[in-house]
């Protein structure tokens, strides 16, 4: 058995896809992000179940990712929504994926290896209305679609966007400003182009806010794993919904347990030294599992439904907790570290950081166990 069982919950997953169901026209694909191993939950298993509880696409970050689901005969549309590199045109198209566009080289290399193959390759044109990271600013789309003419192996198949602030507890204005932008722009392209495209620029955030930004199909991030992309979004979803479910949980064991005098170090640095007749547990976790760093000193761990402080520094594949006043832990013993009791956001408050880095810290090559 492993030292940290990751477990994921097909419940938790049908439950939060199914709220976002109900949110959304009927008409309105759902397109939930699977990138980055599916938010740390594990990119086979989790598609697998996105599958089956009502996925009609799924979107991921790279090629490497769409050729690993097609390899795990995951048959659902696959939407590319990170850098697809001119060298990595020939994977791109191997995998059968749509593809997140704003770059003329990477346009020209699809367009020659889909001639080659006799194919068509189904884009979408990434419009940058104010997140200032990757897209087409709104100002050069009509040179952009000019320097397309020609490459007739592409199929601009829809329009995207994304936001910045949507969800954020603050004036939304630059919210709003994008969205306008991206609505008029998205209309330009469909006046040139002649027909409708795939419009869809809602995140967690904003298909949980905003209807205005179901349009044609929603990219669900970290909600479809049962977590807020904020606490604003969280009070204002919870005040008409039924609470989203955490899809994660992780728990770990007792390894070895010692009573230490007062003043003694534990970990590396001395950064700890017990004030008192200490009675400590380690257990096999670390930051090389994903466990921060920064937890030092600052988290916690439940046991035997008891909360126990994480002392010294959190070490690579080691970290000391107190138990002294916890009664009968003994080797083996289960400990909590997400779950029922610690949440990924109360991990990501005590390291000053988000939930999403706290879920994706898990390593890749440890197993996630679906109950």
């Amino acid at each position: 058995m492993p030292n940290l069982t990751i477990k994921i919950s097909k419940e938790a997953i049908a439950h939060n896809l199914q709220a976002f169901k109900k949110e959304i026209p009927e008409a309105c694909l759902m397109a939930p992000a699977v990138k980055a191993n599916a938010y740390g939950h594990g990119l086979i298993e989790v598609a697998r179940l996105m599958e089956k509880s009502g996925a009609n696409w799924l979107c991921v970050t790279s090629t490497d990712e769409a050729l690993k689901l097609r390899l795990a005969d995951i048959a659902l549309p696959l939407l590319i929504i990170g850098p697809v590199l001119p060298e990595n045109a020939s994977d791109a198209i191997k995998s059968n994926s749509r593809i997140f566009l704003y770059s003329i080289e990477a346009a020209k290399a699809l367009d020659q290896v889909a001639k080659i193959k006799n194919q068509k390759v189904y884009v979408h044109l990434k419009l940058d209305t104010g997140m200032g990271r990757q897209g087409i600013p709104c100002d050069q789309v009509l040179e952009f679609l000019q320097d397309l003419s020609g490459l007739n192996n592409l199929i601009i198949e829809g329009v995207a966007t994304h936001f910045a602030t949507a969800d954020e507890d603050k004036d939304n204005g630059h919210f709003l400003m994008q969205l306008e932008k991206f609505k008029k722009t998205a209309e330009q392209v469909e006046e040139i182009l002649g027909r409708k495209l795939i419009k869809h620029c809602a995140n967690s955030a904003t298909a949980m806010l905003y209807p205005q930004c179901h349009m044609d199909m929603c990219r669900i991030g970290i909600a479809a794993y049962g977590c807020y992309p904020s606490d604003t979004v969280k009070q204002l979803w919870e005040k008409s919904h039924s609470p989203l479910k955490p899809v994660m949980s992780v728990f770990t064991k007792v390894t070895q347990i010692k009573e230490l005098p007062a003043d003694s170090c534990v970990s590396y640095g001395c950064t700890y030294r017990t004030e008192n007749n200490a009675k400590l547990a380690t257990i096999p976790v670390g930051y090389f599992e994903g466990l921060p760093r920064s937890l030092s000193n600052q988290g916690c761990v439940w046991i035997k439904n008891k909360k126990a402080p994480i002392v010294g520094r959190v070490c690579m594949d080691i970290t000391v907790i107190d138990i002294s006043g916890i009664d009968d832990v003994k080797i083996g013993d289960e400990v909590e570290i997400i779950g029922n009791n610690i949440s990924a956001e109360d991990l990501a408050q005590a390291t000053q950081t988000i939930n999403y880095e706290i879920l994706t810290n898990w390593k890749e090559s440890l197993p996630r166990l679906v109950c």
